[in-house]
């Protein structure tokens, strides 16, 4: 969701420009949406979790 939200985002704002990205473009693009998205859950997740 966080992924599709953010590609079209940026298409519309014609920072991004996928039709005209080659696989590993695209490869570089889906890691580095990951690695963010890990980043950010693994940071706020340890300080609200009331289990800890």
């Amino acid at each position: 969701m966080v992924y599709g939200g953010d590609l079209v985002a940026n298409t519309a704002l014609r920072l991004y420009r996928p039709l005209q990205w080659s696989g590993g473009d695209w490869l570089v693009d889906v890691v580095d949406e990951y690695v963010q998205a890990r980043t950010t859950g693994v940071v706020s997740d340890r300080p609200l979790d009331p289990a800890r």
